[in-house]
């Protein structure tokens, strides 16, 4: 089984094998989160981030564009940057 998964604008294969490590991965840090541990994760994956987030940073050629609480910076982003890397990942379907 191959999940196809977008980096840099270009499709690549990722085995299945591979999926479920992600997945255990973020189980893991989901439990961390939701037993109080106060974790600084640098990621891709949106809405895990609007999931488990407390405050969500977006980062623009190496600075801090945007900060807010997930509800508002994935509703109403107020930085241009951010919503066009919204748009990108909502029409990927990863959002």
């Amino acid at each position: 089984m191959i999940d196809s998964a977008h980096r840099g604008g270009r499709a690549r294969a990722r085995p299945f094998g591979i999926m479920i490590l992600v997945a255990d991965v973020l189980d893991v840090i989901r439990e961390l989160a939701e037993s109080g541990m106060t974790m600084l994760i640098a990621t891709h994956e949106m809405g895990f981030a609007r999931d488990i987030a407390s405050r969500v940073c977006f980062l623009a050629d190496g600075e801090i564009v945007e900060q807010a609480p997930p509800d508002r910076l994935f509703s109403e982003p107020s930085d241009e940057r951010t919503r066009r890397f919204q748009r990108r990942i909502v029409d990927a379907g990863r959002m």
